[in-house]
């Protein structure tokens, strides 16, 4: 009768190197989540800064739309119509 040596606390063979690779799995984990975190934080600012663009444009485009009919550009000269 032959005997394997297996490393401590290892009931098969391959269990030791995948034990040591189990730190680099976690670090890729992490580093992708990371990364991750990172594009979905920069997408939200990137979201939330067209929002506030939007609505300012939608302030200044109401506040012109208001003079425009209300004629408070009168003081502007124009040209003559048919000119």
């Amino acid at each position: 009768m032959t005997t394997t040596s297996r490393p401590a606390g290892s009931s098969r063979p391959g269990t030791a190197t995948s034990s040591c690779a189990s730190p680099t799995r976690q670090s890729a984990f992490s580093q992708a989540k990371a990364d991750h975190d990172f594009v979905e934080q920069e997408l939200e600012l990137e979201l939330h800064t067209n929002t506030e663009l939007t609505r300012q444009i939608h302030v200044l485009t109401t506040e012109l739309h208001r003079r425009l009919l209300d004629g408070e550009d009168r003081d502007v000269e124009r040209p003559p119509a048919g000119t």
